[in-house]
């Protein structure tokens, strides 16, 4: 088994016999042993680490009262600096020791206008986000909106790396659960050039109702699903539905009737 392990590379390079040779054995076991070496677990010390994975508090508290959503910051999670003025006399120490103060407390507070500034950024950025998705939180993904970090940044007169960094590994508490903030974005889909653009969420859920509401003897085609969102509203392009409709594991109409009539 080791000499296997340590001469895999022959195996790639289809050296079968040659690999069998090393291995003192017949080329027929080759797949026997390839299969045990397969079922093997990579990681074994995973098997003894019963500690529970660190559940961090969020970033932002976004909240819904009468006049819509709010969002604040999460005091508890956000670094804080304090910086303690120089409250030596001019005279107590050298001019070195002095200049050395001055610099020592213009970084601090440096630092501190940092934090501010970034915590504000995030702040107006996770605002942002929710107000244009307040349709997905109270309702789910499908009604999740385009919404890009360019999109954000210009609301806000940022650069979109600007607000990357602020909201990147960021999470916000939303009732009963929580969310990292990267959830809120969503590029727009490819359509026919009308109607309204809409985001993966919302093609993968509109494309999964209409098939699964279809007639299965008279199942609908990709065009005739193009079709329906037109009129629904909806900018979705055919090579689109067909790509959804793959990943939600859902067949071509063809094979669907197929199914139907076998089924039946």
């Amino acid at each position: 088994m080791e000499t296997l392990i340590a001469n895999l590379g022959l195996l790639v390079q289809n050296r079968q016999r040659e690999l069998a040779e090393l291995c003192d054995c017949d080329p027929a076991d080759l797949p026997l042993i390839l299969r045990q070496i397969r079922a093997l677990n990579p990681k074994p010390g995973l098997a003894f680490d019963h500690a529970p994975a660190p559940v961090f508090p969020p970033d932002l508290i976004a909240s819904q009262g009468a006049g819509g959503w709010r969002v604040e910051l999460n005091r508890d999670t956000l670094p804080a600096i304090t910086v303690q003025e120089d409250r030596l006399a001019d005279g107590a120490a050298d001019p070195a020791a002095r200049a050395a103060r001055r610099k020592a407390l213009a970084e601090a507070r440096a630092l501190a206008l940092a934090l501010d500034r970034r915590g504000d950024t995030l702040l107006r950025a996770a605002a942002v986000l929710v107000a244009r998705q307040s349709g997905f939180l109270e309702r789910g993904p499908a009604h999740l909106q385009p919404l890009t970090l360019e999109d954000v940044a210009a609301e806000l007169g940022l650069h979109a790396s600007t607000i990357s960094r602020a909201v990147a590994g960021r999470m916000i508490q939303t009732g009963p659960r929580a969310l990292p903030l990267r959830a809120f974005f969503s590029r727009a889909l490819p359509g026919q050039g009308h109607g309204e653009a809409v985001s993966r969420d919302t093609a993968l859920d509109f494309v999964n109702r209409v098939v699964g509401g279809e007639d299965p003897e008279n199942p609908l085609s990709d065009d005739a699903i193009v079709g329906l969102a037109d009129r629904a509203g909806l900018q979705i392009a055919r090579r689109t539905v067909a790509k959804y409709r793959a990943t939600l594991g859902l067949a071509s109409s063809y094979e669907r009737r197929r199914q139907a009539v076998m089924g039946g």
